[in-house]
């Protein structure tokens, strides 16, 4: 699942995923530099898309 933390929805699809005839089920993503790295990136992107198109 591209789940960031487990919790209510990470559990669903654990047990659903299983009931259908998973054998295996991947963990959520957790914490991770490389995401957060990620994150920062495409923000700063949207903000300087944002900016481009505000000025013309």
């Amino acid at each position: 699942p591209y789940l960031l933390a487990p919790g209510y929805f990470a559990d669903k699809i654990r047990r659903d995923t299983l009931a259908a005839g998973a054998h295996t089920v991947a963990a959520v993503l957790g914490p991770s530099p490389e995401l957060a790295s990620l994150v920062l990136q495409r923000h700063t992107e949207a903000l300087i898309a944002s900016d481009l198109t505000a000025g013309a």
